[in-house]
């Protein structure tokens, strides 16, 4: 065989031993270990190299669209907690123990206007709902029914100031109108938060005060320094810082052997000294009273006797509020009077002077506390 031949043949050899070693199939066996891809890398070129160390022949497809993912359904909406007051009327409406303005909750399937209540009756919140979800404005009253607050909802969640739709807005100063009562639920009224000053904010509601007032003091005459206590029915119309105030009621004055009772009437004007619903005040008043006293003990004479007397009286007092149309008052008053009927006075003996009338003129100082509630709209 020509040197030529040999040399072709040889090399057709030793190529042929190159791939059997080079090929996985052949290479992992118990006699051949695997020869790393990186030695084909760097010794052999790579058109020369095993198909299972080249790329992929599948060319990529471009602008391919991502695999599909079957979406997870969304999670359950809780559903909104009521609670009523006895009456039946509703008191707070709660999502997860939250107020369901500050968390996603469905309140069955119901549409339109839910309106909440204090325990007086005054409203709370009005709500609007759509499906069972908050949609729409939901405002919230002070117990003296003033809009203290205001949002807009959609899908459950407010939605910022600047993103509401044409005509809504929480900011812009316009008047009040009167909230919803008890035998209504109207529709979510859509005028703006108005800003109101402390006087506003704290007056009390109503257009006339029906009251009861306990008194207790002393009587000062000439005869006799009785303990004097008793009940008087008032009506204080519910005006501003300056009112009159009308009184008729039963007092009695009891000490030892002497007992009377007197039908007192009065009209006066209180007049606050700072505005609102707490103040301090001052009262003047005009009074004129019947008196009645009956004769103790087996005396001759007369067994009771009668007169009447006219006189006034001034104080200080505190007004307190205890709700959106009622309050405290409680003061100190001082007067006195004078008996001014033509009758036969009966005289009491006096130890260190001559005898003084029963029925005379005389001072007083009470303390008195009284519980008023307004009546009217």
């Amino acid at each position: 065989m020509p040197a030529r031949t040999r040399r072709a043949v040889f090399s057709v050899v030793v190529q042929a031993t190159a791939w059997l070693c080079s090929d996985p199939a052949h290479a992992e066996g118990p006699q051949s270990p695997a020869v790393p891809a990186a030695q084909y890398e760097s010794d052999t070129d790579p058109q020369s190299a095993p198909p299972s160390l080249k790329e992929s022949a599948i060319p990529p497809v471009p602008n391919a669209a991502p695999a599909e993912v079957p979406a997870l359904p969304p999670p359950p909406i809780p559903e909104a907690t009521l609670s009523l007051w006895p009456n039946g009327k509703p008191a707070t409406i709660t999502c997860s123990g939250q107020p369901i303005t500050q968390s996603v909750c469905r309140y069955s399937d119901f549409s339109g206007t839910l309106t909440t209540y204090y325990t007086d009756g005054s409203v709370a919140q009005v709500l609007s709902f759509t499906n069972g979800i908050l949609e729409g404005l939901a405002e919230r009253y002070d117990g003296g029914g003033h809009l203290i607050a205001r949002e807009y909802f959609h899908d459950g969640k407010p939605r910022s100031p600047t993103n509401l739709p044409a005509g809504v807005s929480v900011f812009r100063d316009t008047p009040l109108p009167p909230p919803p009562t008890f035998g209504e639920q109207s529709g979510v009224v859509t005028t703006s938060r108005i800003s109101l000053d402390a006087a506003d904010r704290d007056r009390l509601r109503g257009i006339v005060g029906l009251g009861l007032r306990g008194s207790i003091g002393f009587l000062v005459s000439n005869a006799v320094i009785p303990f004097h206590l008793g009940g008087v029915l008032q009506v204080i119309p519910n005006l501003r810082r300056v009112r009159p105030e009308f009184s008729i009621g039963a007092t009695f004055a009891l000490r030892n052997d002497y007992a009377r009772v007197d039908v007192p009437l009065s009209v006066g004007i209180q007049a606050d000294l700072f505005p609102g619903a707490d103040t301090i005040y001052l009262l003047l008043a005009a009074n004129a009273a019947y008196s009645h006293r009956w004769v103790q003990g087996n005396v001759p004479g007369p067994q009771s006797e009668t007169g009447w007397f006219t006189g006034g009286e001034a104080g200080v007092g505190v007004r307190l509020r205890s709700g959106p149309a009622s309050y405290w008052l409680g003061d100190l008053r001082v007067g006195g009077m004078g008996r001014v009927d033509s009758a036969t006075r009966i005289l009491i003996p006096q130890p260190d002077g001559p005898p003084e009338p029963a029925l005379g003129n005389h001072s007083r100082m009470t303390l008195n506390l009284s519980f008023v509630g307004n009546l009217g709209a």
